[in-house]
C-alpha cells in the first residue's frame, strides 16, 4: 500500500526482507485487565475520526505522540466505519528513511479496495513530504493489536525497530471472552443444582448471577 517513487536511493527488496526478520521476532505480551461493573453504561457510538502516530526514531526505545502530543505508544482508537490511522516517523541523518508498519499475528487495517485484511505498509520520507497518507480500520475491529515499527535510515544503512500497540474499539474484547466463558461455567452448575430442593435457593441466586452476566456481555462492544 506504498506509494512507488524514483527518487528513493534504497533497495526496497533489501529494505524488506530486514523489515520481515525483525517481524518474526516475538512481541511483547498483552496485559489483560477484567473487572465486573454493577450497572454498565452503554459506550456512546463511535464517530469516523482520524488518528496519526508520530514516531520519533532518535530516541532509544522509539517515542511515541498522537496529533495532539500526548503519548500514542497504546494508541487507542475508537473504531467507526471511516476511521482512518496513519504514522510518520523522524530519524537520523538528514531524516532520510524508510519505514514499515507490519501486524505479524492480527490487524485491525483493512484495504478498502479489496476488502482483505492490510498485514503491511511501506513509505520513506519522500511521501511523508505531501503529508500523512491515513490506512483504514476495520469497523469490526476490537482489541489489543501488536505492531512492529522498523526504520531504516537511509544515510547510516542502519535498521531500527520498537513494538507498540494498538488498543481498538473499548478494548472489552478479552473481557466479553472471559465473562462469556464464566457464564458458560455458571450454567454447567445451574444445571447440576436442577431438581434438588436442597439447594434451590442456591440456584436461584445463580440465576439471577447469569442474567446480570448476559446484560454485562450484552453492553461490551
Amino acid at each position: 500500500m506504498s506509494r512507488n517513487t524514483d527518487a528513493s536511493n534504497v533497495s526496497r527488496r533489501e529494505f524488506l526482507t530486514a523489515a520481515g526478520t525483525v517481524a518474526a521476532v516475538t512481541s511483547l505480551p498483552v496485559e489483560k485487565t477484567s473487572s465486573l461493573v454493577p450497572a454498565p453504561v452503554p459506550p456512546a457510538p463511535a464517530v469516523p475520526a482520524d488518528y496519526i502516530v508520530k514516531v520519533d526514531a532518535k530516541t532509544k526505545p522509539f517515542s511515541y505522540v498522537d496529533g495532539a502530543g500526548k503519548p500514542a505508544y497504546h494508541l487507542n482508537v475508537s473504531v467507526a466505519a471511516g476511521s482512518r490511522v496513519a504514522w510518520q516517523a523522524t530519524s537520523p541523518h538528514s531524516n532520510k528513511h524508510c519505514v514499515a508498519i507490519l501486524f505479524p499475528k492480527e490487524t485491525p487495517l483493512v484495504d478498502t479496495t479489496t476488502g482483505r485484511p492490510l498485514y503491511a505498509v511501506l513509505w520513506s520520507e519522500i511521501e511523508e513530504s505531501s503529508g500523512p497518507t491515513y490506512y483504514s480500520v476495520d469497523p469490526d475491529a476490537s482489541g489489543h493489536y501488536e505492531y512492529t515499527v522498523v526504520v531504516f535510515d537511509r544515510e547510516s544503512g542502519a535498521t531500527q525497530s520498537d513494538d507498540p500497540k494498538m488498543i481498538v474499539g473499548s478494548g472489552n474484547l478479552e473481557l466479553k471472552v472471559e465473562l462469556t466463558s464464566v457464564l458458560g461455567e455458571l450454567r454447567e452448575v445451574q444445571k447440576a443444582l436442577s431438581g434438588k430442593p436442597s439447594v434451590e435457593k442456591q440456584a436461584g441466586e445463580i440465576e439471577s448471577v447469569e442474567r446480570k452476566l448476559e446484560g454485562i456481555i450484552k453492553t461490551l462492544k
